[in-house]
Parts: structure tokens; C-alpha cells; sequence
């Protein structure tokens, strides 16, 4: 046998395995408040787990959570446990000829596993499903009495890119409804991209609701995503030229698409106008490198514009702290003296070529500041009355001021829509802001400029994985309630312009244009009770008819 010189050197007759670094899960064993026993606990986020403090430390750090040590359900080792803030992880689905996801049935005791089958033959013992011989062919996980039959058991390998290490981490869960799905989404991906190719990948949890026998369940269902790419964008880029994309497309005289180019990471990096992200495209260019520039040559340019922004910053909070008037009016001064610029994307020498204009015509007089019309909708008309004079800060109570550096109004009217489109209010955005970006405040308007960046880039994510989630759980309310889903869209439209305020007065066209809130207070509406709000199909129906015609 010829060896290549990948064999060189290796015991052939292995199988080789990637290191496990520790467990994600979406559940523990505790007390159920309800029963006062033991039993199985779903988690709404995901849980980190290693017998190495310093993953989950990491974790903790990335995460969010509170690290704390754990004992395992039985007599193992102690390990650490964080129960992050999360309920998406990016992570990377690992190459090599195995694949990185299993599955079987299953049954364990205290002393190990007792059965593991494919649904045809109990690999133990080499017979036929011992299962479906005890309790039926089909159901026999219902007539089987609790904890005595198989669990079906899917387990996954993938890598955390924002944890120490390349080993992997093994997911396992035993939802049904994941056993049918992730096995065709993780196969689907390799057959793209080869099973060489580490493939960027999103791991959540989705809630879904089922309802049987009169009774409605809501249990999340743990998921993957492709990131960073569609599927028309993979397909594009990795299929070999344009012969392959046209003999896929088959000889019908279609156009074959040609491979895009391959992303510029050092124009990226370039016109990055924050911290955040510069480190966000130089952790893309280490999963998906360049073929045109080496990984230092990108590192240099990251680590040379971070230097640039961090001179930047500085000359920014000296320019804040000579100034003697407000923010909102340094900012236009600075806008009016260069053509626009918004200093956020000014460069250090532009910030200090406009401070020393400002100390050459000292003294400074800030600009007036003008009066923002207030809309007649939202405030109703009273008899004018004589403003009274604010105030005084006592000493006790001394004003609060914006801090060196901080966010403009644009940013935070971004920082406060996010928030809203992620579900959190109230406190408990100043709780997140603690948890997630290790800051202290009690208004969003004492966050600093580059602190309001990171939670602009943190909740992105979260409020686009609201938004998925409402979809979903809007579409299965919607099927139970019997309507179609060419209806459900344009219901969703005629709801929304007749019971929501929306800056535009013109309907709604596209799903783009209908925020979170607006979905949540529609999926609110289609489980309400008959006379609290509710909205049916039958209703919808009966609303398009008097109308005359088929909504648009």
C-alpha cells in the first residue's frame, strides 16, 4: 500500500478524533419547583460546560452569565457550568471524513448505556429494535412507561470560534422535531461544501407551540443556520466554474452564474469606523481566509486601524472636554466647519485641526441650540401656560453629564430601537447593558460612544433572532387556528395598519417594514380570548369580504 504523506507517521488502523473541549446543552437536572422532584429542566438559553475552568471562564466572557462549579447528574468529576445569556452561538461545523453529527435511540442506566439503536437493529446486541418488539412497531415511545424505552439522541460536534482552542464541543438533545431536521441541514451543507471546508454555522433555539387533545405546549426546538452566506452565495462561490453551475442547472440554455469575488477584507477594514468592527472583520477573515491576502497581512491592517480609531477616540474626548457647550452642538459645529463629516468618522488630525480653530477664536460661543417642533398628534393642544424655572441641582443630588466620548443621539435612538425589536424594556435594558457589556449606568445617554457600539452589535442578532422567532410561532398559531398561508401575510398587513402607529401612514408591503413590537403584539392578538383583541382567520376573512375583494 502506498502511504501519502498525510498517513506518514499515524497508526491507520484508528480512528482518529477530534479533542472534546466540554458540552453546550439546553438543559440541566434540578428540583421542578411544581413537583418538589428531580427531573429534567429546559434552560430558555444556552449552558456551557468543560471540566476546564478556563473554557468556561471564556465563555462566561463571550457569553454572558455567571461561571459557578457543577456536579453532573451521577458520580463523575466536578466540573464548571455557565449559563450564558444567549440563545444563538456562533460556531463552525468541523471538517474531516466524519461527520460531525450522529444520531441513535438509545437507553441509559447507572451503569452505562444498555441499547443503542438506528430504528432497525440494537447495535449491541445485534437484534431488531428491542424497543418495537416490547411496545409496538410504531408509538412504542408513548405506550412504553416513562423511562423505561429509548430516547431518541442527536448529538453535534462543532467548534466555538470565540473560545480557546480548535477542539470541539458536543451538543446533545433529544428533541424529536431537531432529530428530523438537523440530519438533512447538516448533510445539505457538507454535500455544498465538501467535507474538507470548516463551515460557518448558527446554533439557537426556537420556540415552538403544538396543540393536542385541547391542550397547547410551547417547548423550544434547538436549530442550525448557514452564517454569513445564502445559499445562492455558496453555491456560486464553491461549485467549480461555471461548467459545474451550468451542468447543475441542466442544459436548458440557462446562464451559469459566475463565482463572486472574493471579499476585500483590507477595504473592510479601512472604512471600519469602530473597534467592534474591525474585530468583527478580522474574526471573518480567520474562518473564511482570503485567497488573494495573507492572514498577517489582514492582522496588520486590523491591528494599524484599531491604533488609528484609538487616536482617534483620544483626540475626541480631549476636543469634548475643552468645548463649553453640548454634544449635539459640538457635533454640528464640527459638521458646519467640514463639508458634513460626522466626527465619529473623523480622522485624529481633523479632530485636532478643528480644536486649535476653535481655541484660535477663543472666547467660544456655542451656537443657539434651535427648538425641535413637537408633533400635534402626540401632544394635545392646552392653554399656553409660562414655563416655570427649573431647579436647581441640590448638592445632594448633583446633575449627571454625558461622558467623555459619548454616543450621539443618532446612535442612541438605534441603541434604544434595538432594544425595543429585542424585547427588553425598562430596567431591564440597563441589567442587560451590565450582564452583556460590563457597563454601569441607569440611562442609555451615559453610555460612551464605543460601549453603545458593542450593544448595538450585541443585540443585532438577538432582535434578528426575535424577529425569526416571532415568524414562526406567528405561522404555527396562525395553522392552528385553520388559516391558509396566503393569507397570513396580508393579515398580517391589515392588523398592523389598523392597530398599530406606525411613522408611515401608507400599509405595510413587505415584512421589512414591520417591526418586532408590531409582530408580537399580532401573535398577542391571534392568542387572545375572544373579547380581549383576539384576531381569527375566519376574521380576516369576514373583514377582506366586506371590503369587497382580496386584501393586497
Amino acid at each position: 500500500m502506498t502511504l501519502s504523506m498525510d498517513d506518514e507517521g499515524l497508526i491507520l488502523d484508528l480512528q482518529h478524533r477530534n479533542r472534546t473541549l466540554g458540552k453546550i446543552r439546553s438543559g440541566t437536572f434540578g428540583v421542578n419547583p411544581n413537583t418538589g422532584k428531580s427531573s429534567p429542566q429546559r434552560s430558555e438559553t444556552f449552558i456551557i460546560t468543560s471540566d476546564f475552568q478556563h473554557f468556561v471562564q471564556s465563555a462566561e466572557d463571550t457569553y454572558g452569565g455567571i461561571m459557578e462549579e457543577w456536579q453532573p447528574q451521577g458520580n463523575g468529576a466536578a466540573q464548571w457550568r455557565v449559563v450564558t445569556d444567549e440563545v444563538a452561538l456562533d460556531a463552525i461545523l468541523p471538517p474531516g471524513p466524519k461527520p460531525p453529527l450522529s444520531q441513535a435511540y438509545e437507553k441509559w442506566t447507572k451503569g452505562g448505556i444498555q441499547r443503542r439503536c438506528n430504528g432497525v437493529f440494537e447495535r449491541k446486541s445485534g437484534q431488531p429494535c428491542l424497543c418495537k418488539q416490547q411496545y409496538g412497531e410504531e408509538g412504542w415511545w408513548e405506550r412504553a412507561p416513562v423511562g423505561q424505552a429509548c430516547k431518541v439522541t442527536t448529538r453535534l460536534n462543532v467548534i466555538l470560534p470565540d473560545v480557546p482552542d480548535i477542539g470541539v464541543w458536543l451538543f446533545e438533545t433529544h428533541s424529536y422535531h431537531a432529530a428530523l431536521e438537523l440530519p438533512a441541514h447538516v448533510a445539505m451543507m457538507r454535500r455544498i461544501f465538501g467535507a474538507e471546508i470548516p463551515i460557518p454555522i448558527r446554533l439557537f433555539l426556537t420556540q415552538r407551540r403544538v396543540t393536542r387533545n385541547g391542550e397547547t405546549k410551547h417547548f423550544p426546538v434547538p436549530a442550525i443556520e448557514l452564517r454569513g452566506l445564502t445559499a445562492g452565495q455558496a453555491m456560486a462561490a464553491l461549485l467549480p466554474g461555471a461548467a459545474g453551475m451550468a451542468a447543475m442547472l441542466g442544459a436548458g440554455g440557462q446562464e451559469a452564474i459566475e463565482a463572486g469575488p472574493p471579499p476585500d477584507y483590507l477595504a473592510e477594514i479601512e472604512q471600519a469606523r469602530t473597534r467592534n468592527e474591525v474585530v468583527a472583520i478580522w474574526q471573518r477573515a480567520k474562518q473564511t481566509p482570503s485567497p488573494t491576502v495573507s492572514g498577517k497581512e489582514i492582522e496588520a491592517a486590523a491591528k494599524a486601524r484599531v491604533q488609528t480609531i484609538d487616536q482617534a477616540i483620544q483626540a475626541w474626548q480631549v476636543l469634548v472636554e475643552a468645548w463649553q457647550g453640548t454634544l449635539v452642538e459640538l457635533e454640528e459645529a464640527f459638521q458646519a466647519a467640514n463639508d458634513g463629516l460626522d466626527p465619529q468618522a473623523a480622522s485624529a488630525e481633523q479632530l485636532k485641526a478643528f480644536q486649535a480653530a476653535i481655541a484660535a477664536e477663543a472666547p467660544q460661543t456655542p451656537p443657539a441650540a434651535e427648538e425641535e417642533p413637537v408633533e400635534a398628534d402626540i401632544v394635545p393642544d392646552k392653554p399656553e401656560q409660562t414655563p416655570a424655572a427649573p431647579p436647581a441641582p441640590s448638592a445632594a443630588e448633583p446633575e449627571q453629564k454625558r461622558p467623555v466620548g459619548a454616543a450621539n443621539r443618532q446612535t442612541l435612538t438605534k441603541l434604544n430601537t434595538l432594544f425595543g425589536e429585542a424585547g427588553i424594556s425598562g430596567d431591564a435594558r440597563f441589567l442587560w447593558l451590565f450582564n452583556t457589556c460590563k457597563v454601569q449606568v441607569t440611562s442609555t445617554a451615559q453610555l460612551t460612544a464605543a460601549k453603545a457600539d458593542e450593544a448595538i452589535a450585541k443585540l443585532e442578532p438577538e432582535a434578528r433572532a426575535r424577529f425569526d422567532d416571532l415568524k414562526l410561532r406567528i405561522v404555527t398559531v396562525w395553522t392552528d387556528l385553520g388559516g391558509a398561508n396566503d393569507e397570513l401575510t396580508p393579515a398580517l398587513f391589515m392588523w398592523v395598519n389598523a392597530n398599530t402607529k406606525r411613522r408611515s401612514k401608507q400599509p405595510p408591503t413587505r415584512l421589512s417594514e414591520v417591526s418586532n413590537v408590531h409582530l408580537d403584539a399580532f401573535l398577542k392578538a391571534l392568542s387572545a380570548d375572544p373579547d380581549k383583541g383576539q384576531i381569527t382567520p375566519e376574521m380576516y376573512r369576514q373583514a377582506v369580504a366586506a371590503q369587497g375583494g382580496a386584501a393586497q
